[in-house]
């Protein structure tokens, strides 16, 4: 068996954002928002062997949320190409871990 020297990137959500961002007309607050709960997210190493798809959902998910843009779970799990499971899983994920307070 032949070892295989491979340095594979993996992708960060951070960057699936902006992408994610425009395709549901979000606006720059909410992107920011949602970059800043990945970087906490990272920092409490919530992230860890989680889809940055996933990731990038649910972040937006919740700072929609928190900027009084909301979008579906649906929408937003079609942006991000996963499923809404995905998304609902995630949020779960983070705001408990996160601890924010969502009762909006």
């Amino acid at each position: 068996l032949t070892e295989l020297k491979l340095n594979i990137r993996v992708s960060s959500p951070i960057n699936f954002i902006p992408r994610f961002c425009a395709e549901l007309k979000l606006s720059g607050r909410t992107q920011n928002r949602a970059a800043s709960i990945l970087k906490l997210a990272n920092k409490y190493r919530i992230t860890a062997g989680k889809a940055p798809t996933g990731l990038a959902g649910a972040a937006l998910y919740v700072a929609a949320m928190q900027e009084g843009e909301r979008r579906t779970q649906k929408e937003i799990s079609l942006a991000a190409g996963v499923t809404e499971a995905t998304i609902r899983n995630r949020y779960k994920e983070l705001v408990n871990h996160l601890k924010f307070n969502m009762s909006q």
